[in-house]
């Protein structure tokens, strides 16, 4: 019997081992150490400039969605919806700016257009012809949001945006930089009231409730209104050779508010049973609420935030989650819309 090569013996053995052991799972990658300060200011030198150019920017094309975020679940209740504000709460919409005019066209069976030119709306939909409309859509429902890209880029322009972290990333096959930051609670409140981003950004589902039910009524001097309570990350992706910004992404934290006294719990309920639990306070609601949140792991409050395509994970325990997304496209190169003969005799031209 001829005996085997010591090469081919030794492979055998290594062979033999490895099968008796037992895989082991990889270890999991390391958090990403935090980016350095110097790196940091210069990436809110960066971002600065790129807003300073896109408030220049005319003839160019935007899509905006808003809506509860996809991970919570809620974005395809219609009850949802409904506490959130209705139209509102929950929108599609494409169009452009340009030098005299904005143009907007929303997702959904009605066909809604609109065309703000100075301080004229025109409406029109898939039943009826251009209509003068003040904020509200052709068959006269309201609005709710408009999105004005435009005046979102002026705010935050002119504010001073704390950098937290940077990503590098890629959009059609061209290197792109991810900023990350979280708006102050004036800079908030101001981009709510002056119509840059959603209402529904700031609003949770029992604050909403509380306010509908018993807020708003009685006589007297009217009181201030209450500053939103939120957490408002933003993550902007730019093109850092042309500091082109090609995307906006704002995501809102809001700690879900109780409603009052003997109001009870709110519940919402899909397919029978209950998703979102709002208020109260007894020992079956602290249950059916756990009960939801065991779905979605929890990040450790003691660790460093981690981050996903520029926005940081955050506890979303008791917390209703709600982006606002604009992707910018033909940079200063989408011609305006031809305004017809009606259009023109609506606008006194």
């Amino acid at each position: 019997m001829r005996l085997l090569p010591m090469r081919l013996l030794h492979a055998c053995t290594l062979a033999l081992l490895a099968a008796t052991v037992p895989a082991q799972a990889p270890s999991p990658a390391p958090s990403a150490p935090p980016p350095a300060p110097d790196a940091l200011a210069a990436a809110k030198q960066r971002l600065q400039l790129s807003l300073e150019k896109a408030t220049a920017l005319r003839d160019t094309a935007f899509a905006a969605q808003w809506g509860p975020d996809s991970k919570q679940g809620d974005e395809a209740d219609p009850m949802v919806a409904m506490i959130l504000g209705g139209p509102s709460g929950k929108g599609k919409a494409s169009g452009s700016w340009h030098q005299d005019r904005v143009h907007v066209v929303f997702e959904g069976d009605e066909g809604d257009e609109l065309v703000l030119v100075g301080r004229r709306l025109l409406a029109k939909d898939g039943k009826s012809e251009w209509r003068l409309r003040g904020n509200r859509f052709a068959d006269g429902n309201p609005v709710g949001f408009l999105p004005d890209v435009p005046l979102l880029l002026h705010l935050l322009a002119g504010w001073d945006l704390a950098v937290t972290q940077r990503e590098v990333g890629a959009k059609d096959d061209r290197p792109i930089e991810i900023l990350s930051v979280t708006l102050s609670s004036e800079q908030v409140a101001e981009a709510v009231w002056s119509g840059a981003v959603p209402e529904s950004l700031v609003q949770s589902l029992g604050g909403v409730m509380a306010f509908r039910m018993i807020g708003g009524v009685g006589g007297g001097a009217r009181p201030a209104a209450p500053a939103p309570n939120a957490t408002v990350d933003l993550a902007i992706q730019l093109d850092p050779a042309t500091s082109v910004i090609h995307q906006l992404h704002l995501r809102s934290w809001v700690e879900d508010g109780a409603m009052p006294g003997a109001m009870g719990a709110v519940r919402v309920f899909r397919a029978g049973a209950a998703v979102r639990v709002v208020g109260g306070g007894g020992d079956d609601d602290e249950k059916d609420a756990a009960d939801d949140e065991k779905e979605q792991p929890e990040p450790d409050a003691n660790a460093p935030l981690r981050y996903e395509q520029g926005l940081p994970l955050r506890s979303r325990k008791k917390t209703s989650v709600t982006d606002y997304r604009i992707e910018l496209s033909q940079h200063g190169q989408r011609q305006a819309p031809a305004l017809d003969a009606l259009q023109q005799k609506l606008l006194g031209r």
